[in-house]
């Protein structure tokens, strides 16, 4: 018995290898995919002048640490914005429900909290040692190089529901 390849078969191979190359080519379009963590790593064409912003974003943030995988210098300008609404939890029986946007409370959070000097309930960013004050549309210029984390300032992430949806955008210090 012989294997005979016809011109159907030619054309279902040549359509499975099209598709197969398309999908792979819109899938990866040269970036590392989503971050587990809650958003997507973008990577912009190369080369980026010194002065270009970066971007990254949307991260969902409201139930957990993000780790966004941006590599921020010390010296930057980071722009964030944020929409949306956590629900802090906590309520009983419908009532004292705490719903924040990213700027969350207007006074100081308490000691247990991951950052007691900045807002209770709002949106914080980490970025090497140090927390700064995110919201809905805040600047901040790290002190220290390293990853930037973005979290709610809440003492107990697991009783979160909903979430903000944050953009980051950062532009590299002057030489």
């Amino acid at each position: 018995m012989h294997a005979r390849i016809t011109t159907h078969h030619l054309r279902v191979l040549s359509m499975i290898l099209f598709f197969g190359f398309l999908f792979a080519a819109t899938a990866c379009n040269g970036n590392p995919g989503p971050n587990p963590d809650g958003g997507k790593v973008v990577i912009l064409p190369d080369p980026i002048g010194p002065d270009e912003p970066r971007q990254s974003g949307p991260y969902t943030v409201g139930d957990r640490v993000i780790y966004t995988r941006a590599e921020i210098e010390a010296g930057s300008t980071v722009h964030i914005t944020a929409s949306g609404l956590v629900d802090f939890g906590g309520a009983f029986l419908g009532t004292g429900q705490v719903i924040k946007d990213a700027e969350g409370d207007d006074w100081q959070a308490p000691d247990d909290y991951p950052a007691p000097d900045l807002k209770k309930n709002s949106l914080i960013c980490k970025v090497g040692n140090l927390y700064y004050q995110g919201g809905v549309d805040t600047y901040f210029t790290p002190m220290e190089t390293g990853e930037l984390i973005l979290r709610p300032n809440d003492a107990d992430l697991t009783d979160n529901s909903r979430s903000w949806e944050v953009m980051v955008e950062w532009t590299p210090p002057e030489d």
